[in-house]
């Protein structure tokens, strides 16, 4: 755009310079020519400032899409470790809840023979009770017969005394 500004300044100048003009008009018409070639100059100055200012906005754009594809790139690096471990979350959790049930299992497998040793501890404990009973009638059977055997020992002595005895 500014060389097409340029071209069309030249193009004028060389207009003027190709008329005849007469003597009075030729100082206004430089003068149009120096306000058109500094108009000109102005816009080419404000246009390189804008230039400048978007090559500026596309250099920060392009650092700031950089950055952006950095942290994308960390983002899914995380993500793929966050799903690693999600899934390793996932294994120990149902590892977790077959070692429950298990226990669980184990637990009622222990319950029920607890139950089976109390029935058999109560069992033995009536057997000892038995015996005890039994024990103490013996002890007392013992002592009878005990009594008994004594007064046969008096009896055989008495009858071992009479025979010895003359008669």
């Amino acid at each position: 755009m500014l060389r097409l500004l340029s071209k069309h300044s030249e193009r004028v100048d060389e207009a003027a310079c190709s008329e005849p003009l007469h003597n009075e008009a030729r100082p206004q018409q430089t003068v149009q020519i120096g306000a058109i070639r500094e108009t000109i100059n102005l816009l080419e100055a404000d246009l390189g400032a804008m230039i400048r200012e978007v090559q500026q906005a596309c250099h920060a754009v392009c650092r700031e899409a950089e950055e952006s594809a950095v942290a994308t790139h960390q983002i899914t690096q995380k993500t793929g470790s966050l799903v690693a471990q999600a899934g390793t979350t996932s294994r120990d959790m149902s590892q977790l809840a077959h070692a429950i049930e298990e226990l669980a299992r184990s637990s009622d497998d222990i319950g029920s023979e607890v139950r089976r040793a109390d029935d058999l501890t109560g069992a033995a404990s009536e057997s000892a009770a038995t015996a005890g009973r039994s024990v103490d009638g013996l002890k007392k059977s013992s002592a009878e017969i005990g009594q008994v055997l004594n007064v046969i020992a008096t009896v055989a002595r008495q009858t071992n005394l009479l025979r010895s005895t003359p008669r």
